[in-house]
């Protein structure tokens, strides 16, 4: 069995110290085989809870490929149940409601719980969070992790660590946080007051720990906006919308800023649901650079990353002859898996993909070192880990990001403040380190 990096022997050791706590690592460090030693070394059943696709797929290939004998069964399917458990069990995170009920009728059997993604966890208000809040206790051990803390806003911590260790760095009251480390100055915005990132960092030690990519030996990672210039009839439309919040022509009329801003970032990917939800198109500059993108690649296989549905529209036309997979919500686990294994034994050249479907755990990096993203999402925590799913450990290749950003939109303002927030986000992991 290949040897721990140093950054996995500093995991392992963290995480048999206490029984609460965080793993913050970049994607691609390894952390799940480093969780895969925690468990080997504690003792009772366990409970991993994941993104659909790393249930299925990611852990029962990496149980395999470490030479670690645990049986395990993913929850889910005719498999959803609690008689005869493994020594691991898997379950998705839209599986925790059902699962908080079965726990109401039973002795919890699980000594162990790891949350593989806990920014899944982030929101309290959720139905999913507020149904298993009273099971948290009921383990012994509790290890969350992620790549992506600060993917969205600092706030989002303390979800994500009361998971971990049930409010004892960030306190039991969300409420309370918030007022103590922010400041309201809308509805329902917040901003952090002076020192308030500093004093959240600090609370987290020891329980969070943060290992960055400068652990490992990484490939090269190049970042490549293309800037695309829209067509004055569109640019028109774009216009009238961003001053008046209307496109008169189409008769269509933004009930708020948050809905003039999500027009606007349909227009510039080139299309716009019109009131009636009829598809309007509006130009064809990305489709035509993604084909130039493809035909450039000489079919070495792509990534691309989508928004809309009309995005993956313009994808399949762009892609045209060539063959292709595709994840997003409308696939099964099934069909995920049949996917992915077409996609590692090299039979499609084309992978599009949502990135709240597939951007986490997967590892894709063995064919493919190529990511496009067709409408960059406003979250980091996506761009990351939709691009960390080719740059990882056996990527023996540069790793290009392509962003397809049209000029003068709201396309730019999205890389701004993904790149603002990765700031954040970089403090957090020195802070931590």
């Amino acid at each position: 069995m290949k040897a721990f990096n140093a950054a996995q022997d500093e995991m392992i050791d963290h995480a048999l110290e206490d029984n609460s706590r965080a793993w913050f690592a970049k994607p691609g460090i390894g952390k799940t085989r480093a969780a895969l030693e925690v468990m080997a070394a504690t003792d009772g059943p366990k409970l991993v809870v994941a993104p659909d696709l790393v249930c299925s797929d990611v852990w029962p290939n990496e149980i395999e490929k470490w030479g670690y004998e645990f049986s395990h069964r993913y929850l889910h399917g005719k498999n959803k149940h609690l008689d005869d458990l493994p020594e691991i069990s898997l379950i998705n995170y839209h599986g925790l409601p059902w699962l908080a009920d079965q726990l109401k009728r039973r002795e919890c059997p699980f000594t162990q719980i790891i949350y593989d993604e806990v920014s899944k966890m982030k929101h309290p208000g959720s139905s999913r969070f507020k149904r298993w809040r009273s099971h948290m206790p009921k383990f012994q051990h509790r290890l969350g992790m992620t790549g992506s803390p600060l993917g969205n806003k600092l706030a989002d911590l303390w979800g994500e660590c009361f998971c971990c260790d049930l409010g004892q760095s960030l306190g039991h009251s969300k409420e309370r946080f918030m007022f103590r480390y922010f400041v309201q100055y809308d509805r329902n915005q917040w901003r952090p007051t002076f020192g308030a990132k500093e004093a959240i960092f600090e609370q987290l030690h020891p329980m969070a720990r943060a290992w960055n990519l400068d652990a490992i030996d990484m490939p090269p990672l190049m970042h490549n906006v293309i800037p695309i210039h829209m067509p004055e009839a569109a640019r028109k439309w774009y216009n009238e919308l961003d001053r008046e919040g209307t496109i008169e022509e189409l008769d269509f009329v933004a009930d708020n800023p948050l809905v003039a801003m999500g027009k606007k970032r349909q227009i510039a990917a080139g299309a716009m649901y019109d009131p009636e939800g009829h598809v309007v198109k509006m130009h064809d500059q990305k489709k035509a650079k993604l084909r130039d993108l493809i035909e450039e690649q000489q079919g070495d296989p792509i990534i691309v990353v989508y928004e809309f549905d009309h995005d993956l529209t313009a994808i399949l036309e762009a892609a045209k002859g060539c063959s292709i997979g595709m994840l997003n919500g409308k696939t099964t686990g099934t069909e995920g898996a049949e996917t992915l294994k077409a996609w590692r034994d090299g039979a499609l050249e084309i992978l599009a993909f949502h990135p709240l479907s597939a951007s986490y755990g997967l590892n894709l990096q063995s064919v493919s070192s190529t990511i496009v993203f067709y409408t960059c999402p406003w979250s980091l925590e996506l761009v990351e880990q939709a691009t960390r799913r080719l740059w990882r450990q056996g990527q023996e290749r540069t790793v290009v990001a392509h962003y397809l950003a049209v000029r003068g939109t709201i396309d730019e303002d999205v890389l701004l403040a993904v790149d603002v927030k990765e700031d954040d986000q970089d403090e957090l992991f020195e802070a931590l380190a």
